[in-house]
């Protein structure tokens, strides 16, 4: 199965809430690296992601745009939204978001690691977050983004760290 047929039975399958076909788009060591809920290794573990957490975002719609590979790594853009659902099944916001997804692919082309671009800020500001909720999720996120491998030279420094160097 070529890449862009991949991204788009993943994305179906996701929308579906169907755990079974989502991971099986996987190595069976394979990483999906969620933006907030973070990264779920294995089959099983995507299962449960797609099963157990997508499932909060109702009625979701999810298109790929312009997906491309090599042999070895795959892009495609994409835009998504979804009912955001207060506790007692109330509709209160529908949030957008637009990315880019990364892909390292297996030489059989299943994903070995995926992995998103994206900015989440707009989507918690049209869910109304809390302030506090939005400075955690974007610290979580500084975190990751620093210490990715993606970011080695770059040297970061996140305030509320230790090793973050103090202005005079």
């Amino acid at each position: 199965m070529q890449f862009s047929q991949r991204i788009h039975a993943l994305v179906q399958a996701i929308t579906a809430n169907d755990g079974d076909a989502s991971a099986a788009q996987f190595t069976s060591d394979g990483i999906y690296h969620d933006p907030v809920c973070g990264p779920w290794e294995g089959r099983d573990a995507i299962r449960e992601l797609v099963e157990k957490h997508f499932i909060a975002a109702k009625n979701l719609i999810w298109y790929i745009h312009n997906p491309v590979s090599s042999k070895d790594v795959g892009y495609a853009s994409y835009t998504c939204s979804w009912d955001s659902v207060e506790t007692g099944g109330v509709q209160v916001y529908r949030p957008i978001i637009q990315g880019v997804c990364i892909v390292k692919l297996s030489s059989d082309g299943l994903f070995q690691h995926y992995s998103e671009a994206v900015d989440l800020g707009p989507s918690y500001v049209m869910s109304q977050f809390a302030p506090a909720r939005i400075e955690k999720l974007h610290k979580r996120r500084a975190e990751q983004l620093s210490t990715c491998d993606a970011a080695a030279g770059h040297h970061p420094y996140l305030p509320w760290q230790e090793n973050h160097p103090k202005s005079e």
